[in-house]
C-alpha cells in the first residue's frame, strides 16, 4: 500500500512571501500583540486547572487584520498566490512577543470567512523558521482566539478575556484530563436490523461536480463532504470565554482546527457549523476533582425532549438542520474533558442520540470537540482503553507503541505522550522536521487494527444525511422515510415540514405523480426552499 508522508498542517508552508501593501515582508513585521491594562493582570481566568505553564494579559492591534466586513462569508485569500484584482490587501507577517523569551514571526497562508453567521474571520499560518509549527486564529471586531503549536510540543493558546482584553497562555496538554467513556447506542425496541446500512467500504473521495438530480439519481442526497453541527453553550461557559463574541471565536476555531485534523488524515468529510447560541442551563455542581456529574446531567438535559431543560435545542437542531449537537459547558472543579454518545450500529436511527457535552476549555487545543463528534459517528478510543468494536472493528485510535504521541480517540500513554491532531491512519506518518515517528495507525484488517480515518469516510453519508437539507418525496412509497432517495416521505406535507427553518440552500424534490388526499392538498410553505420534480414526469397535486 501506498505510504504518504503528511505535514502537520494541511496547508502549504511558505516561510518568505510578499506582504499585499507592497513591501517586503521581511522588512517589516508589526507587532500583533499590544500592552494589556495593568487592572486586569489579577483576574481569575477561570481556566481548568494546572493546565497552563505560565500565562499574561495582552491586547490585540486589530487595525492591521481584515474584518468580516472586507472579507465577506464564504470568501477566502490565498496568500501563497499572487493577489487577485480587488482583493483586500493584507500584512502577512507579524512579530507574535508571546511572553520576554519567547518571540516568532507569524506568516500568515491563508484567511477565510468560514462562520454561520459571516461574523469571524479565520487565519491559517506557521511560525518562521520553525518547521511543521501551526497557527490557526479567529478573529470578529476586537475579539480572537487562537492556537500555536511547535513541532517539539509547545502550545501556546490566546483567549479573550472580556473588555479588550486577551490572556494567552503557554499550555502543558498533559495536565488536561480525560473524556468520559461514550454513552452506548440504545436501539429502539422496534429496531429492523434491515435498517442498519450496509457495513461495508466506501472511503473513497465523491465526485464533487455538482449535478442536477431531476438528471442524476446517484448525487440525490447529502454526499457526505459536510457535516452540519450546531454548538449552544450555557452561561457559565460564556462568562469565562469573555462573552458572546469570545466564544463565537473560539467555536469557529474548534471547527477549523477539526478540519485541518481531517486533511491532516485524509478524511473526506468536513465539519461546518451551521448555529452558535447560548441555551438557558446551568451546570450541576461537582461536589469533588472525581465526580461525572456535571456532563452525565448535561447530556441528559441535551438529548431529552421533554424534561423541561433546553428542549429548545431540538426545535433550534431542526432549524438549522445540524446532523450533530454539541453543548459547552464550564467545569472549573473536575479535569473531565467531554462526554457523547456513541453510535454502534450504523443506522439512521441514531440521529435521536447524536449529541455531545464538552468543557469549552478542552475543546480547542486538546481536539475534544473533535473527539467527542468522532464518538457520534461510531469512534472509539485506543484499544488499550477499549477494546470495544466501534461502528467498525477497527473504529479505534491509535497510541504510538514508543509512546512518542497519540492521535485524537486516544486515551493518554503509560508514561504520558502529546494528542496531536490527527485521525488513527496507517497510511500516514506522524513526521515532525526529519523526523519520522511512524504510522498513526494499524491497517483496518489486522487484529489491532486502528483506523478512523476509515471508519469516519465510511459513515459519513449516514452522518450528514441526520438532518438533511435535501428532501425527498414519492407519493407511491412504502416502507421506512427518512425523506432520503431511498426512504422518501410519500406525502408532500411531511417534505414540507421536514425542511429546515433556516437550513441553507434547502431543497424539496417531488416524484412524478398524483398526490391527493391528507398530508398534499392544501399545502402551506411558510419557509424558503427550492422545489423542483424529482426525475422526468408530471406532477399533479389534487
Amino acid at each position: 500500500m501506498k505510504k504518504f508522508i503528511c505535514q502537520l498542517l494541511a496547508i502549504p508552508l511558505l516561510l518568505s512571501l510578499t506582504a499585499w501593501s507592497g513591501f517586503a515582508a521581511e522588512e517589516y513585521a508589526p507587532q500583533l500583540f499590544t500592552e494589556a491594562a495593568a487592572t486586569h493582570q489579577a483576574e481569575n481566568a477561570q481556566f481548568k486547572a494546572g493546565v497552563e505553564k505560565r500565562m499574561r494579559y495582552t491586547g490585540i492591534d486589530f487595525s492591521r487584520l481584515l474584518t468580516p466586513g472586507q472579507l465577506k462569508k464564504g470568501q477566502a485569500i490565498d496568500f501563497t498566490l499572487a493577489p487577485k484584482e480587488g482583493q483586500p490587501q493584507q500584512i502577512t507577517k507579524f512579530e507574535l512577543k508571546l511572553f520576554d523569551d519567547v518571540k516568532y514571526i507569524l506568516v500568515l497562508e491563508r484567511a477565510a470567512n468560514e462562520s454561520p453567521d459571516g461574523t469571524t474571520i479565520t487565519w491559517y499560518g506557521s511560525l518562521e523558521g520553525e518547521i511543521d509549527s501551526k497557527v490557526i486564529l479567529v478573529s470578529s471586531d476586537g475579539v480572537l482566539s487562537g492556537n500555536i503549536t511547535l513541532a517539539d510540543g509547545q502550545s501556546f493558546q490566546i483567549r479573550y478575556r472580556g473588555n479588550g482584553i486577551h490572556v494567552i497562555r503557554e499550555i502543558d496538554q498533559s495536565k488536561y484530563g480525560t473524556e468520559l467513556e461514550p454513552v452506548e447506542q440504545r436501539l429502539p425496541d422496534d429496531f429492523d436490523p434491515n435498517e442498519a446500512i450496509d457495513q461495508q467500504d466506501t472511503s473513497t473521495p465523491y465526485d464533487t461536480d455538482d449535478e442536477d438530480p431531476a438528471t442524476d439519481p446517484s448525487q440525490y442526497d447529502e454526499t457526505g463532504a459536510t457535516i452540519d453541527v450546531m454548538v449552544v453553550y450555557t452561561p457559565a461557559s460564556r462568562i469565562a470565554n469573555g462573552g458572546t463574541a469570545g466564544m463565537n471565536t473560539l467555536i469557529d476555531l474548534a471547527m477549523a482546527e477539526t478540519n485541518t485534523g481531517y486533511g491532516n488524515s485524509n478524511v473526506v468529510q468536513r465539519v461546518n457549523v451551521v448555529h452558535r447560541q447560548e441555551v438557558t442551563y446551568t451546570e450541576s455542581t461537582a461536589p469533588n476533582s472525581e465526580s461525572t456529574i456535571v456532563f452525565d446531567d448535561a447530556l441528559d438535559a441535551l438529548e431529552g425532549t421533554s424534561d423541561g431543560e433546553i428542549d429548545n435545542v431540538h426545535t433550534l437542531r431542526n432549524d438549522y438542520a445540524a446532523d450533530i449537537v454539541s453543548l459547552f459547558v464550564h467545569d472549573p472543579v473536575t479535569g473531565w474533558c467531554g462526554k457523547s454518545n456513541i453510535m454502534g450500529t450504523e443506522s439512521h436511527t441514531f440521529e435521536n442520540q447524536a449529541f455531545n457535552v464538552v468543557d469549552w476549555d478542552c475543546a480547542t487545543g486538546y481536539y475534544s470537540f473533535a473527539h467527542e463528534m468522532g464518538h457520534n459517528m461510531g469512534s472509539r478510543h485506543d484499544r488499550a482503553h477499549d477494546s470495544s468494536d466501534g461502528v467498525f472493528s477497527y473504529s479505534h485510535g491509535y497510541q504510538d507503541p514508543e509512546g512518542d504521541f497519540r492521535t485524537i480517540m486516544a486515551y493518554d500513554c503509560p508514561g504520558g505522550c502529546d494528542r496531536v491532531n490527527h485521525w488513527s491512519n496507517v497510511n500516514i506518518d506522524y513526521v515532525v522536521g526529519a523526523t519520522n515517528y511512524g504510522p498513526t495507525g494499524v491497517i483496518y484488517t489486522a487484529t489491532n487494527s486502528a483506523a478512523n480515518w476509515r471508519s469516519l469516510n465510511n459513515v459519513r453519508d449516514t452522518v450528514a444525511n441526520w438532518r438533511p437539507r435535501w428532501i425527498y418525496v414519492n407519493g407511491s412509497y412504502i416502507g421506512t422515510e427518512w425523506g432520503l432517495s431511498a426512504t422518501p416521505y410519500n406525502t408532500i406535507s411531511e417534505g414540507v415540514n421536514h425542511i429546515g427553518q433556516f437550513a441553507e440552500d434547502p431543497r424539496l424534490y417531488i416524484a412524478p405523480g398524483t398526490y391527493t388526499g391528507a398530508g398534499n392538498e392544501p399545502i402551506t410553505i411558510l419557509k424558503a426552499m427550492t422545489i423542483a420534480p424529482w426525475g422526468t414526469g408530471s406532477i399533479t397535486i389534487e
